[in-house]
C-alpha cells in the first residue's frame, strides 16, 4: 500500500508516496504513480530491506529512536533567550536563517537539490501555524527565532519531531535550554520524551546521549526514484 504524502509532494514539486505494506511478494504497480516512494523499515528486518533493494529502493540512512524520562534529563537554566510556546498560530517573531543538514531530505541529493532556499524557514513557520501540537521557541533580544523544538503529543510520549538551532548559535547551550523546556512540558503532561536522530548526525546523537536519552530502536530509511527524476542516474 502506498500512502500519498501531500506535504512532501508540495515541497518537492512531484508526486511522493510512502510504502507502508512490506508483505507483498512483488512490486506494487501503484509505485509507478509516484516519482519518489520512501520507506521506513525496522533495522532488524533484513529480508524486507533486501526485497526493497531488488525493487529499486536505495539506502538513505539509519534513523535512531531515542527516549528519556524528563526528570532524568540534564537541565539548563540559561536565560539568554526568551522561551515561547506556540500552538497553531502565526508567530510574532521573525524566522530567518535556518538550515538542517542531516534530515532525510538533505541526505538524498535528488531531494536536496529540489528544496527552495528558504525551505527550513518555511518549515518552522508551518510547524508553528498548523503542523505541531506545540512549538517551543527560543527568541533573541531582536525578536528573531534562534532555535525551536516542534512537539507532537503521543499517548505515552512527547515526540520531539524536529529540533533545530540556527548555525550561528550551535554550541552555545541553546539546544540544552530548549530541551529543558521540553522536559518541563513533558512533566506537565506526565509523558516520556522521544525523538529520532540520523546516525550520520554524530553531533546530534552525542547531544542526546549527554542529556540521558537512550536508544530504543532504529529504522532504515530507503528511497525509490523513478528514472528521469532530477538528480537520479
Amino acid at each position: 500500500m502506498i500512502l500519498p504524502m501531500q506535504w512532501d509532494s508540495r515541497q518537492l514539486g512531484l508526486p511522493v508516496g510512502r510504502l507502508d505494506d512490506f508483505t507483498a511478494d512483488c512490486i506494487d504497480q501503484s509505485m509507478d504513480d509516484y516519482r519518489l516512494v520512501f520507506a521506513r523499515v525496522p533495522q532488524q528486518n533484513k529480508k524486507v530491506v533486501a526485497r526493497l533493494q531488488t525493487w529499486g529502493f536505495r539506502y538513505i540512512g539509519l534513523d535512531l529512536c531515542l527516549v528519556a524520562k524528563p526528570d532524568e534529563l540534564v537541565h539548563t537554566d540559561d536565560t539568554s533567550w526568551q522561551m515561547r510556546r506556540v500552538s497553531h498560530c502565526v508567530p510574532n517573531f521573525q524566522i530567518n536563517g535556518f538550515h538542517i543538514e542531516d534530515s532525510r531530505l538533505m541526505l538524498d541529493p535528488a531531494c536536496r537539490d529540489r528544496l527552495p532556499v528558504d525551505f527550513w524557514d518555511r518549515l518552522a513557520y508551518e510547524h508553528c501555524t498548523e503542523f505541531a501540537d506545540t512549538v517551543i521557541c527560543a527568541v533573541d533580544t531582536n525578536n528573531h527565532l534562534t532555535g525551536f523544538i516542534s512537539c507532537l503529543m503521543r499517548p505515552a510520549h512527547l515526540e520531539l519531531f524536529m529540533v533545530a538551532v540556527q548555525p550561528a548559535h550551535q554550541g552555545s547551550g541553546l539546544g540544552g535550554a530548549l530541551l529543558s523546556d521540553a522536559a518541563t512540558l513533558a512533566c506537565e503532561r506526565n509523558l516520556l520524551l522521544s525523538t529520532s536522530v540520523m546516525t550520520s548526525n554524530v553531533r546530534g546523537f552525542n547531544f542526546y546521549i549527554r542529556h540521558n536519552f537512550l536508544v530504543e530502536g532504529g529504522e532504515i530509511i530507503m528511497h525509490r526514484w523513478q528514472e528521469g527524476a532530477q538528480g537520479v542516474q
